[in-house]
């Protein structure tokens, strides 16, 4: 994840965004039914969010670095070690991670338990989250 600035209406100035490869909507990834998939999320966002930050709130304690983040994907049968818990958070280029980070590479078998009606043979994930930039597919 990255920032940048977007248009989000055609009234209005470009919007300040953080979210993945430069884009809202984030990238999609298509790829066949339980084939699985592996990915590197590089967090490039900023050291320091740019609106105020509840340091009250569990999870967003002053002692924890502002610019960390983690991904999830909602509707999937993924692994603990790549479900994105709120603890498994990491830093621009992994300096600092959360105690329920495990690994940097994520894992996401496409083993979804709501199919589409169409049996179609083609699964499209779409990354909507303000967590991280696709890097590369490699394990």
């Amino acid at each position: 994840m990255k920032e940048f600035s977007q248009k989000l209406h055609r009234d209005l100035g470009p919007t300040r965004l953080w979210g993945y490869d430069g884009t809202f909507p984030g990238p999609k990834f298509e790829v066949l039914k339980n084939e699985t998939v592996f990915v590197k999320w590089m967090n490039d966002l900023p050291n320091k969010y740019f609106l105020p930050v509840d340091t009250t709130v569990h999870g967003s304690e002053i002692t924890l670095p502002e610019g960390r983040s983690v991904v999830h994907l909602h509707g999937g049968r993924t692994p603990a070690h790549s479900d994105g818990y709120p603890e498994a958070w990491f830093t621009r280029n992994f300096e600092q991670t959360g105690p329920l980070f495990e690994r940097e590479v994520y894992t996401y078998p496409n083993r979804f338990r709501i199919l589409n009606a169409s049996n179609s043979r083609i699964l499209t994930l779409r990354m909507e989250s303000k967590s991280t930039i696709l890097s590369n597919w490699d394990r």
